[in-house]
């Protein structure tokens, strides 16, 4: 059944005051009298999806960069003024999305967001920061490369999708391309993408509305945000080897990565698939695989699934840490669990089950500031509808066993799965 806007209190076109801004950016904000602080969270739709092909890890080097100093104060002023309220500014960057986050009380908001335009709109990128941004990139870089599950997942994406495509590049780029970084690269990445595309801010407190709005008008004046992002190219499976092995030495577990290309996050199949991906790899003790690969073979250290639905299609992947004897049998072990999961009807109280948690979870996702901030850009990006969360319930529980049924097998191809591990020497 579904529930009232009343009763759930769910964002929403009446609880949400959506925006265009003078430069384009939208913004939503959302009263909470009950809270004493204001949250702010944005996205700016540019990514490493954008990063150049022989550049990759730009715009992850960019947005590390834009808190070290704007044109009128250094980064030591920037972060003394936020601690001097007790507040917090972060930006950082994931596949299509520059985030950025703040956080103080709501008698601090309007030197926050003044803050934040700086940061947005006229970041100085100082030699000096830059080399320090550098470092302590690289170091993360060589901790990654040393860290069985990272690169369990970059030789994923790497046979998974094409090479022209970019989820199958490192979005934190590679320790010779951040190396060679230069200020002129971040600036341009910074004038051609970040202060043209298009931004979502959601703001989320003790405030009003109106109040908010006359804030940021202001600041967001300038830099029409008109460039949109490209469409992603094609996901067609990639032919070629669909099985590797990195071999760390030093280790002593490994961790692998068995699976497919999934639904894009607004495709209608993300929910049926959502559930299929709770029973299989992530209800409970994690679902079937933690039960069987883990408690009942003891396999595995753990075992799970989990769907990387974003604006593209990404990996659905069936995930476990194993003793190097036990690597060819975990496999197996995934395989036929997922075989079943293709074929054989869920059971209807396992697939009640797994419904009341997905639709149990969301209010969870609500009780904080940020909570609420990141389920309305969210709704934004992917444009699921601002009645949606009031939808939720109703998409969950339409899901029937044969749609689980038919979403794995739509997906999980036996011979097009792909496998990828890295850890110590595999016996045999």
């Amino acid at each position: 059944m579904s529930t009232s806007a009343a009763s759930t209190g769910f964002p929403d076109s009446e609880s949400v005051s959506r925006t265009v801004l003078p430069d384009g950016a939208i913004l939503l904000v959302r009263e909470n009298p009950a809270s004493p602080a204001v949250v702010v969270q944005g996205a700016i739709l540019t990514g490493a999806v954008d990063d150049p092909l022989d550049r990759p890890g730009l715009c992850r080097f960019t947005a590390e960069c834009l808190t070290r100093g704007t044109q009128r104060r250094s980064a030591a002023e920037l972060f003394e003024l936020v601690e001097s309220v007790g507040g917090s500014l972060g930006v950082g960057a994931g596949l299509h999305t520059i985030r950025l986050g703040a956080k103080c009380l709501s008698d601090d908001l309007q030197m926050i967001v003044e803050l934040l335009s700086e940061v947005l709109h006229s970041p100085s990128f100082p030699a000096a920061e830059i080399e320090k941004v550098r470092g302590e990139v690289l170091t993360e870089l060589e901790e990654r490369d040393n860290d069985t599950r990272s690169v369990t997942d970059l030789a994923f994406r790497k046979l998974a999708y094409p090479e022209d495509h970019p989820y199958s590049r490192p979005a934190d780029g590679e320790r010779e391309t951040v190396a060679g970084f230069t200020r002129d690269d971040v600036q341009h990445f910074f004038d051609s993408l970040v202060r043209r595309r298009p931004a979502i801010i959601s703001v989320v407190g003790n405030l009003r509305q109106d109040d908010v709005e006359k804030l940021f008008a202001p600041l967001w004046s300038t830099n029409a945000r008109t460039a949109n992002p490209a469409p992603l190219p094609d996901c067609t499976r990639r032919d070629g080897p669909r099985e590797t092995y990195t071999v760390i030495p030093g280790k002593v577990q490994i961790d692998l990565a068995w699976g497919t290309i999934g639904p894009p996050r607004n495709h209608p199949d993300f929910v049926p698939a959502s559930v299929a991906n709770l029973i299989l790899g992530g209800f409970g003790l994690m679902g079937r695989l933690g039960q069987k690969v883990r408690e009942e073979l003891g396999l595995a250290y753990y075992a799970a699934s989990r769907v990387n639905a974003g604006l593209g299609a990404g990996p659905w992947v069936c995930v476990a840490g194993v003793a190097p004897e036990h690597y060819k049998k975990a496999v197996s072990a995934i395989e036929q669990e997922v075989a079943k999961l293709r074929e054989i009807p869920v059971p209807q109280d396992e697939l009640e089950d797994c419904k009341s948690h997905l639709i149990g979870s969301l209010p969870l996702k609500l009780e904080s500031n940020e909570g609420v901030a990141s389920i309305m850009s969210e709704i934004e990006i992917y444009r699921l509808g601002w009645d949606y969360l009031h939808r939720f319930a109703d998409l969950v529980n339409s899901v029937t066993a044969e749609d689980t049924n038919r979403v794995v097998r739509a997906y999980f191809e036996p011979d097009q799965a792909i496998l990828a591990g890295s850890g110590p020497e595999v016996p045999g």
